[in-house]
């Protein structure tokens, strides 16, 4: 009897050694499984997302894929327009965005009161800045003389060759800006490209130089004008959105080298200012006044990879070289 408890005794404790052993076994087997499943999720996600910036890249015109993503457009007038589109594509469905959304045409006139809003001296209350030379003026109204403020067709209107001269592209806030009578006059129809900074080809304000030094000056020869800092990039991204939004009404194009009446340049160098140059809060502030005007906004503003995106894609002869100065930066 002792004998048989001693077996049942054990028994007993075999098949709880048994049952201790197996558990064990389970709880490896699962906690191996899910480091299984987590290091496969892992994996995946990784694969998806360099699929996906790799896709990105080879889309975005010879832009980076760390810079597509800056193409997310934090605003959601944006909303309806394709983050991978380039080229035509994009270039369509922006335009027709700009176009619809643009329900209230600034008259010519009317740039008197719009400007004492859109360019207002932030520092200076009742005070305008002049394009082009950043000077801070008195402003009541247009005139015509050394010293007077003028309304500067940033794309030159060749005397309502290219369009209107005073109704559509020719009174768009977003177009037109404000300066000095002889720096508009000076700066004419020419396209815009770097010039020698000779004291020869300095463009004089008011027949003196007083208003800026150094860089902040604006240069001028007989074929191109160059913006001083600050108003180069603005220069581009205006150029932009004007052959955006009325190029395809005025046969706008942009080319390399200089243009005439419905061609300017040069796109090569007006691409390097606008990625040198990005939009100041000033600039910025001046979208935002307009869009309340108007009711459309400067893409290129908001979301700068455009420029690239289009006009390193749009089946035109400068694409290669425009694609190229996207890459550099």
């Amino acid at each position: 009897m002792g004998f048989m408890k001693n077996n049942k005794i054990f028994a007993l404790i075999s098949v709880a050694v048994l049952l201790l052993s197996g558990c064990n076994d389970a709880n490896t087997s699962s906690s191996s499984d899910s480091q299984s499943i987590q290091t496969d999720t892992s994996n995946t996600a990784t694969s998806d997302t360099a699929t996906s910036a790799s896709d990105t890249s080879s889309t975005s015109g010879g832009t980076s894929a760390s810079d597509s993503s800056s193409d997310q457009p934090i605003n959601s007038y944006y909303d309806d327009i394709s983050i991978t589109a380039t080229g035509l594509s994009l270039q369509t469905s922006l335009r027709s965005l700009v176009t619809t959304t643009h329900t209230t045409e600034t008259t010519y006139d009317g740039l008197r009161e719009v400007f004492k809003t859109s360019d207002a001296d932030p520092n200076n209350r009742g005070k305008i800045i002049w394009f082009y030379t950043g000077t801070s003026v008195t402003f009541s109204s247009f005139g015509g003389s050394n010293g007077d403020t003028n309304r500067e067709h940033v794309w030159p209107k060749d005397a309502g060759k290219a369009f209107p001269e005073t109704s559509k592209a020719g009174s768009d806030a977003h177009h037109l800006r404000p300066t000095e009578t002889q720096i508009n006059s000076i700066r004419g129809n020419k396209s815009f490209d770097i010039v020698p900074q000779t004291s020869a080809n300095i463009a004089k304000q008011n027949g003196s130089t007083t208003y800026a030094t150094g860089d902040y000056l604006s240069y001028t020869d007989s074929t191109f004008f160059y913006p001083g800092k600050g108003f180069r990039g603005q220069t581009a991204r205006i150029l932009f959105y004007v052959q955006l939004r009325w190029g395809q009404a005025y046969n706008l194009r942009f080319v390399l080298g200089s243009g005439s009446s419905k061609t300017i340049g040069d796109i090569e160098t007006l691409m390097q200012w606008h990625l040198e140059e990005p939009a100041s809060e000033t600039e910025l502030t001046r979208n935002e006044v307009v869009y309340g005007i108007q009711g459309n906004r400067n893409p290129f503003i908001d979301v700068p990879n455009y420029a690239c995106r289009i006009y390193a894609n749009d089946g035109q002869s400068y694409n290669s070289k425009v694609a190229g100065v996207c890459n550099s930066f």
